[in-house]
């Protein structure tokens, strides 16, 4: 009878090793996660030829690729600033035009990998005095 009382514990005891096992296998800890797409905030600091932007922080990320350009669809780039390499989360672009609409977005990227890239701002300089 202690036998057959032992085949049964073990069956249960057996399944629970098995769906741990295979939870374990999950990309839970996988040594390269996929960068997250920074978000960028709204500018600030506005004026004629410059103003600053910043996103946050992407946890794993020890770089930053800045687009800045005049058109939505950035087929051209404002000189410097296609991307523009930094490690911070914030840049202050400058020789501008003043009074005009520019458009700007930012990936992360650690390594060789990039995340893609964040939702696009626009913004225009003021106009001149």
């Amino acid at each position: 009878m202690k036998k057959i009382k032992y085949n049964i514990l073990l069956i249960p005891v057996s399944i629970l090793i098995l769906v741990s096992i295979s939870s374990c296998e999950k990309d839970d800890d996988d040594p390269n996660p996929k960068l997250t797409v920074p978000v960028l905030k709204d500018a600030t600091d506005v004026k004629q030829t410059s103003f600053k932007i910043s996103w946050g922080k992407v946890a794993t990320a020890t770089k930053y690729y800045v687009d800045v350009s005049k058109e939505k669809d950035f087929k051209t780039y404002v000189s410097g600033y296609k991307q523009k390499q930094i490690t911070g989360t914030s840049i202050t672009v400058s020789g501008l035009d003043a009074k005009t609409k520019y458009f700007v977005r930012v990936a992360a990227g650690k390594e060789k990998d990039k995340s893609d890239l964040s939702k696009v701002k626009e913004i225009t300089t003021k106009s001149e005095s």
